[in-house]
């Protein structure tokens, strides 16, 4: 099915299909047509911080990079953002001696990078971000891989207790 301005939406069960905005609109993909949902209690990260490691890092994607392995080879997207980078807070930046675009060194349990110090007041104080998007400053080489969800399985990935310090002289 060719892509219209407009754009097209899932499920789209043949060329000839208008395909439906709206997934679920009369009835769920269930035999009685009802929906099968489950409460669960929140259930926090495994790692939270202590003294050695005192802040939350978070992993997120970029508007630009839907995936490294995909939109990185593309040189328009690869342009937008062409590196990762770490958001920290000014106050945990200013109490480490870090300024805005310092090359910093991020380290947890598993791993470090170094990487770019963006600072901002847009990121809450004890919590930093990193684009999991960069090879050369994978964010994932410092997450709890190997913690997993009892109920679905999946990987702990966007949580993790790190330390972020200012290498000298970079």
């Amino acid at each position: 099915r060719l892509l219209m301005p407009e754009g097209v939406h899932w499920p789209c069960l043949d060329p000839e299909d208008p395909c439906e905005p709206l997934m679920h609109k009369d009835k769920f993909a269930h035999p009685d047509g009802l929906g099968v949902f489950q409460a669960l209690e929140h259930r926090g990260p495994v790692e939270v911080p202590d003294e050695e490691y005192p802040l939350i890092l978070t992993t997120t994607r970029i508007l630009f990079h839907y995936h490294a392995a995909m939109t990185r080879r593309c040189e328009t997207l690869d342009n937008e953002v062409k590196t990762g980078f770490i958001e920290i807070n000014t106050e945990d930046a200013k109490a480490r001696g870090i300024l805005p675009n310092e090359m910093v060194r991020a380290y947890s349990r598993r791993g470090e990078i170094e990487i770019t110090a963006h600072v901002t007041d847009d990121i809450k104080p004890g919590i930093v971000n990193i684009p999991m998007h960069f090879s050369e400053c994978a964010a994932n080489m410092l997450t709890n891989s190997d913690s997993f969800d009892p109920k679905c399985k999946m990987v702990e990935l966007k949580a993790c207790a790190i330390n972020v310090e200012k290498i000298e002289g970079k």
